[in-house]
């Protein structure tokens, strides 16, 4: 099954890849996956490439909200909290400066609802961003209805290995 999810999980990073809101893009927020989280190297390096400014999430001193500090090649990324890998230093871009978040999820509807793993850091933080935010997922992780509170952040976009979601 591991191998499956790598190739899955490439696909669907050439999907994302793929869109012209990722091609029109200047800075975008990625994630650095755990568990069964699909992985961003590829988007990672592909930004890279074109000249974009990528950053990934850290969680605040005060555990709070998260912050997005700028990466790139040479950045080293050390476990933080829960034991996320974050970059260990780097500019803090602010989130009004950020184009597209990509971010991940244990399960999405097509509606554009997600369940993460219930620490609420991307729907405390994202909410009211101007950004797009775009899910990232397997198929099998896309249900036809998820329960949702008043505060649960949509994403504006799923992308899988399979198609690409317009949610709003």
């Amino acid at each position: 099954m591991g191998h499956e999810l790598k190739s899955m999980g490439i696909i669907a990073q050439k999907n994302l890849l793929s869109l012209d809101i990722f091609r029109d893009s200047k800075i975008i927020s990625l994630y650095s996956s755990i568990k069964n989280e699909m992985a961003t190297d590829l988007i990672f390096l592909e930004a890279l490439r074109r000249e974009k400014i990528v950053c990934f999430p850290k969680i605040g001193e005060n555990c709070d909200k998260l912050y997005f500090m700028r990466a790139d090649r040479s950045t080293i990324f050390r476990p933080g909290r829960y034991g996320i890998m974050e970059p260990e230093d780097g500019d803090i871009i602010k989130i009004d400066d950020i184009d597209v978040f990509v971010i991940p999820g244990v399960c999405f509807d097509e509606r554009g609802f997600r369940i993460g793993y219930g620490k609420g850091y991307f729907d405390r933080t994202l909410w009211g961003a101007k950004g797009k935010i775009i899910g990232l997922a397997y198929e099998f992780q896309v249900l036809d209805r998820i329960p949702q509170k008043e505060h649960d952040l949509r994403v504006d976009i799923i992308v899988t290995e399979k198609r690409v979601i317009l949610c709003k």
